[in-house]
């Protein structure tokens, strides 16, 4: 399987299976709640299990490099309500419910798109082992009464994560009124809002820097700004600390990834874009001279020479 670490799938598969079919007996008779999923326990077993080898498999081959702190506290928090949502849901109840669910319509999104048409070919080459296990589990299940062979699916629940999340989100809505869309729409569309703000106060620290004579001095007066700082520490780091795009055979990777950049980079700017300022921004040289206590040198796979086969 390409990307998909055997060792750690085989574990992760083995876990599922064993925890299906202890559930089998309590299961079999259980009409299918959500479409794809027996019931929202199996879903949080096969979500979890497919977290668990993401995670896994980005601490050994880092492909989305190291997330910065404060997306952690983000990731985090929202992994564990996804995976246990059929309990918090009963506890918060459905429009909260909803409302955090549009957290993970954003964050899927957002892989989807910087993930690109690498991660879209990546799909389609697993699809062939996909789509043939999914319907072989599906008839087994129907043949036996049985919702044991569900366990199989974790390949496809993996690899197929972000629109898996999307697509239990949009499940929520049981009646889908105006308000359960709005609802599941109104983070998402605040951290668009949020984005496109951020992503604009870039674009005129990049226009002040280029009109100015002088680039040291007019970064220092830019930095006095708290939130211009943090900007204008990712535009510096820009390509060598931070990543903007997925890289995936080329031998070595900035080790860093902060949503900020690769969303303002995603949305308005092309590589060109950045190229045209590359004397001042993603420039080692100048971050040193601007933020000297920040480190970098980076000990991590990503930041040194590898392929995504080592």
């Amino acid at each position: 399987m390409i990307l998909i670490s055997e060792i750690y799938f085989m574990i992760a598969q083995l876990v599922v299976i064993i925890l299906f079919f202890l559930l089998k007996k309590n299961n079999d008779s259980v009409k299918r709640e959500i479409h794809l999923f027996a019931s929202p326990f199996h879903f949080s077993i096969l979500i979890a299990a497919a977290i668990a080898i993401g995670y896994f498999l980005n601490k050994d081959i880092q492909l989305f490099c190291i997330t910065v702190d404060w997306v952690n506290w983000i990731l985090i928090p929202f992994g564990i309500f996804l995976i246990g949502n059929g309990l918090f849901k009963n506890l918060i109840g459905e429009k909260i419910n909803l409302l955090i669910l549009g957290i993970g319509i954003f964050i899927s999104t957002y892989i989807i798109l910087f993930g690109s048409t690498n991660y879209l070919i990546f799909i389609v080459l697993e699809l062939f082992a996909i789509v043939p296990i999914f319907l072989l589990s599906r008839f087994i299940n129907r043949k036996f009464n049985t919702t044991f062979f569900d366990a199989f699916n974790l390949l496809g629940v993996a690899v197929l994560l972000p629109f898996v999340i999307i697509y239990w989100a949009v499940k929520q809505m049981k009646i889908k009124s105006i308000q359960e869309k709005i609802l599941l729409g109104t983070i998402p569309v605040l951290i668009l809002c949020v984005g496109i703000f951020l992503t604009f106060r870039m674009n005129k620290i990049i226009k002040s820097v280029n009109d100015s004579d002088n680039t040291i001095e007019i970064f220092e007066n830019i930095i006095k700004n708290k939130t211009d700082r943090y900007l204008t520490e990712l535009l510096l780091g820009a390509h060598w600390k931070y990543h903007t795009e997925i890289c995936m055979v080329d031998g070595w990777r900035p080790p860093f990834h902060d949503p900020v950049l690769g969303f303002s980079y995603l949305v308005f700017y092309s590589l060109e874009s950045f190229d045209h300022y590359e004397k001042s921004f993603g420039s080692k040289e100048v971050y040193r001279k601007i933020f000297p206590n920040e480190n970098t040198t980076f000990e991590c796979r990503c930041a040194k020479h590898q392929t995504i086969l080592d």
